[in-house]
């Protein structure tokens, strides 16, 4: 894709690709410490950076952090002033709304063009089981959960999923779609990052199984610190993330 057709921000990320990396996209995700994928996606106009992408990349040496940070104000600054509309569909995908026709409403929401493309739509709380039925999530059963059903780079980066709430799918195909607030953990025994939950009586059936809103709106981001001291864990494949809430949307 020509540097043209890319927001500032992402330009900003392709000169330095360039420029650190020689091209190299592998070697700039190393340096960087994300997926590669991630990169190639923001290289090809589909992923926008974020502001934790860049705060990492103006670690690398001979970045200009105040620029890179100055820029991707600027533009989230002027998209939040401009908006768009996505679907509100009857209840959780297990993809993108594409591709699941007949959950679609006639209803659309509107939200910030950052959140407008095809693998993003919007779903009732009280859909949004078994969360909804925690008092500590403070949903309400108008509220708009925000999803993004585009999850690969989620996958193979799972510390980007850790303390958000997660659309689960069980391994078999008849298995029931729940979104569950996952966390991430190093686990010695594996050697590696762990995806989990905390086990409860919703959690536990899943392993079993192999498994228009009003012109005012208050926008709450998904963020959790960790779980409860004590929680039980319930690991869960990343391959079964079907997606993930981006953002709550509150009609006052």
């Amino acid at each position: 894709m020509s540097l043209t057709s890319l927001s500032p921000s992402a330009k900003q990320v392709a000169e330095l690709v360039e420029t650190i990396a020689n091209g190299n996209q592998r070697r700039f995700a190393r340096l960087v410490g994300c997926a590669q994928p991630a990169i190639s996606r923001i290289l090809n106009g589909k992923q926008e950076p974020g502001r934790d992408l860049l705060e990492r990349i103006a670690k690398v040496d001979g970045v200009d952090r105040e620029s890179l940070i100055a820029t991707w104000k600027a533009q989230s600054s002027s998209a939040a002033c401009v908006h768009s509309q996505i679907p509100i569909v009857q209840g959780l995908l297990k993809g993108p709304p594409t591709e699941n026709q007949e959950l679609l409403t006639t209803t659309m929401v509107e939200v910030a063009s950052r959140l407008s493309r095809q693998s993003v739509y919007a779903v009732r709380a009280s859909q949004c089981w078994p969360v909804f039925e925690d008092e500590s999530e403070s949903m309400q059963a108008e509220d708009l959960v925000i999803i993004e059903s585009s999850v690969e780079h989620y996958r193979h980066n799972i510390q980007m999923l850790d303390g958000n709430l997660a659309v689960i799918q069980g391994n078999s195909r008849n298995s029931s779609i729940t979104m569950q607030r996952v966390h991430v953990k190093y686990d010695e025994a594996a050697g590696k990052r762990l995806l989990f939950v905390k086990e409860d009586e919703h959690s536990s059936e899943l392993s079993q199984q192999g498994k228009s809103t009003g012109r005012q709106q208050r926008v709450i981001t998904f963020r959790d610190e960790g779980p409860e001291q004590g929680a039980a864990d319930l690991i869960i494949d990343p391959k079964n993330v079907v997606g993930v809430a981006l953002e709550l949307i509150r009609s006052l």
